[in-house]
């Protein structure tokens, strides 16, 4: 048996040992772990922040559409921002929880996007809740949520951030950590540090983004569809916690679907039923919905350079919507009567039939030629236009006028043409208005 003085020995060293350890993965994280994130600096004006009466959450969507300052001056309470990118409701629930043991918000919207609630192979990269997990204060929750978001991907990283690199060069990624690090931006939480050519931090959690889509250049959509992927329970599951939680605190739930580009929408296959899953999942948690995908454009019209790619929001277009959304929600705080049929259309199908413009065009390779494409709204009949470029698009030269034709054959392409480009624009009174037009360029080879 040991005596008394060995015990004490033994103890020693394994505290020695334990704070040592502790030390080494403490320099370990800072040298090798580059933790300048939007999130790190939105988590920190959470933690300080006086008041917080309005949040949003949810994915990206979220943190670059819902602009603050504008609801704040608008609903005259202190809004803040907490959409994370790739926010699943889990993330969410706990993002909010977290905000409730220091804050008393009378009410959280909710961005809704479909693809958050489905099974995609995007949502096994850890990285959308490590951005969240890792500035979170220490507390039982925590561990908790690290359990659960990490138990079947990666535990270990979770808690030791510096094994997550995978840089074999140890020296040169010291050295861009550590020139991070040693910033007075990074260290003050300065928000100069977030600001780039495409994106500035503005603050209480909102990203503005500087980069647009210019009008004529959407071309063929790519993304998600909604047919092809399965609703995960455990995030239904987590919706229903998430309203729970939101009641025990005396915090009403609204959920807000932010606007997508038109060619977004009708790239889907029936976009209806994502309108319909929206419905169904507001009805079961009995929970307030505006359908701002569904605006009608007297209301709010979102153009091409009002987004910058096929659901993300430019700075511009962010504002444009916060002013619409922001002032709506005012008036249903204040208790208003409010007919949604006079802002939105009831249906997918509606807003179709009531849209005269293309959408977007593009142009495809075929066999003998090049065909062009485009979408558009239900009672739209398109005409297309042809013209050809031999000096990279500095100029251009008519090669088949505006008709139903929507092919040109590849032996009426002429000689040194280097570019093609196609006009889309819908037939008849409305056909000589540029908002209405769009156009698609391809280089030649």
């Amino acid at each position: 048996m040991k005596s008394e003085k060995e015990k004490e020995h033994l103890f020693f060293r394994a505290t020695l040992f334990l704070l040592l350890l502790g030390l080494l993965i403490h320099i370990a994280d800072y040298g090798l772990y580059n933790d300048s994130t939007y999130t790190r600096l939105t988590f920190h004006e959470m933690y300080q922040a006086k008041q917080i009466d309005i949040t949003f959450i949810g994915s990206s969507i979220v943190q670059r559409h819902f602009e603050p300052e504008i609801w704040s001056e608008c609903l005259e309470m202190e809004a803040f921002n907490l959409g994370t990118p790739l926010q699943t409701p889990d993330d969410a629930y706990y993002i909010m929880k977290e905000l409730f043991k220091n804050q008393s918000p009378r009410y959280c919207i909710y961005g809704v996007n479909w693809i958050l609630f489905h099974d995609m192979d995007i949502y096994n990269n850890p990285t959308k809740s490590y951005i969240v997990f890792d500035y979170l204060k220490p507390s039982l929750d925590k561990c908790v949520y690290g359990y659960i978001a990490f138990r079947d991907k990666s535990l270990l990283n979770a808690w030791l951030p510096a094994t997550r690199n995978t840089n074999e060069d140890l020296i040169r990624t010291v050295n861009n950590v550590l020139e991070v690090k040693k910033t007075e931006a990074y260290q003050s939480y300065g928000n100069e540090i977030y600001k780039t050519l495409e994106d500035e931090y503005t603050g209480r959690g909102f990203l503005y983004s500087y980069k647009q889509i210019e009008k004529g250049t959407f071309g063929k959509p790519e993304g998600y569809s909604f047919r092809d992927y399965s609703v995960s329970q455990t995030y239904i599951s987590y919706m229903n916690k998430l309203k729970a939680l939101c009641e025990a605190n005396d915090c009403e739930l609204i959920f807000i679907v932010p606007p997508l580009p038109y060619a977004s929408m009708v790239w889907q296959e029936d976009y209806q039923e994502i309108v319909d899953f929206y419905v169904d999942i507001a009805n079961d948690l009995d929970v307030t919905i505006f359908h701002f995908d569904l605006s009608k454009p007297e209301y709010l019209f979102m153009e091409d350079t009002d987004f910058y790619d096929y659901g993300h929001m430019s700075g511009k277009g962010a504002e444009k919507f916060s002013r619409a959304a922001s002032e709506l929600i005012k008036k249903y705080i204040d208790g208003e009567e409010i007919d949604q049929d006079e802002y939105f259309y009831s249906s997918y199908e509606e807003l179709l039939d009531n849209s005269p413009w293309i959408f977007n065009a593009w142009l495809e390779k075929t066999e003998d030629g090049y065909q062009a494409y485009s979408t558009y709204g239900n009672n739209v009949n398109p005409e297309y236009c042809f013209q050809w470029s031999g000096d990279r698009g500095e100029s251009w030269h008519m090669l088949q006028v505006y008709s139903e034709k929507n092919q040109i054959a590849g032996d009426k392409i002429p000689d040194g043409c280097d570019m093609l480009m196609v006009w889309a624009r819908p037939e008849g009174e409305v056909a000589e208005n540029a908002d209405y037009q769009q156009c698609d360029r391809m280089e030649l080879k």
